[in-house]
């Protein structure tokens, strides 16, 4: 059988990403016995509009932290802590018996290691200048 030609895209079209997606989703499924992940999220919303939120996962007793936003003027008042702890105790709640996050930002990663979460692993220049930071906080 013979292999078909590889094609590099510079401009891939949504369609086929979402093939290649679905795929690899289907085939992560298959290796943790179809748990699906379920979304879980808190926002801070002031007037109708988002001023702050977190979104992240859950995936078989775990959350996964995805986004951490707060809005530039709200930034160091406390907004980014209340979340956090907020949705650690929805997914405790919810049987989680740890949070995994990543950032490239090393004031996130104070305020992650000032609320209990520890340090994991570093990716060095993940992005020229950035390094990768995974932290992990048990919720026993």
């Amino acid at each position: 059988m013979s292999v078909p030609p590889v094609v590099v895209e510079e401009s891939p079209h949504a369609d086929d990403i979402a093939v290649v997606a679905q795929g690899m989703r289907r085939h992560a499924l298959s290796q943790i016995n179809g748990a699906e992940s379920q979304p879980i999220a808190s926002f801070v919303r002031e007037n109708g509009l988002v001023v702050a939120g977190i979104v992240g996962r859950i995936i078989k007793n775990r959350l996964f932290v995805d986004l951490l936003w707060v809005e530039e003027t709200r930034r160091n008042s406390g907004l980014g802590s209340s979340l956090i702890r907020a949705i650690e105790r929805a997914a405790a709640e919810k049987g989680c018996r740890d949070v995994l996050l990543e950032t490239l930002s090393a004031s996130a990663g104070n305020l992650y290691a000032a609320l209990g979460y520890r340090p994991i692993a570093e990716i060095p220049d993940y992005i020229p200048g950035f390094a990768k930071l995974v932290f992990v906080k048990s919720l026993a």
